[in-house]
């Protein structure tokens, strides 16, 4: 009885170190998968700050781009109605002149900016 249970233990003994070399494999790869994963991800993390500050740098271009357009369009604008108030002055004055001096409407001048 002793000797069966004397071989019950060593077979458990060697079955309990087999799963325990079994499980120590296990976890080895694990903690090796981890490492390889972490680096992974520290890589996708610099990858990812490096896409952000491109963006923000994009960003802030492109705000400057229609700052500037913006500007422009003001600039623009404001120009038009210079323009248009210049034109209306001087057909006004052209009329006036026509007028005063008796102009006939053929002076080439006149005719120009009409």
């Amino acid at each position: 009885l002793f000797e069966s249970l004397d071989i019950m233990k060593t077979e458990s003994q060697g079955k309990e170190l087999e799963l325990m070399t079994k499980n120590g494999e296990k976890i080895t790869v694990l903690e090796q998968e981890i490492r390889s994963k972490s680096c992974h991800l520290e890589e996708y993390v610099k990858q990812n700050q490096s896409l952000h500050q491109s963006l923000t740098d994009r960003e802030m271009k492109l705000r400057q781009s229609q700052n500037k357009v913006s500007f422009l369009k003001e600039k623009l604008s404001q120009t038009q109605s210079e323009n248009t108030q210049l034109k209306q002055q001087f057909n006004w004055n052209s009329n006036e002149n026509y007028e005063v001096y008796g102009m006939n409407g053929n002076n080439s001048f006149f005719n120009n900016y009409n």
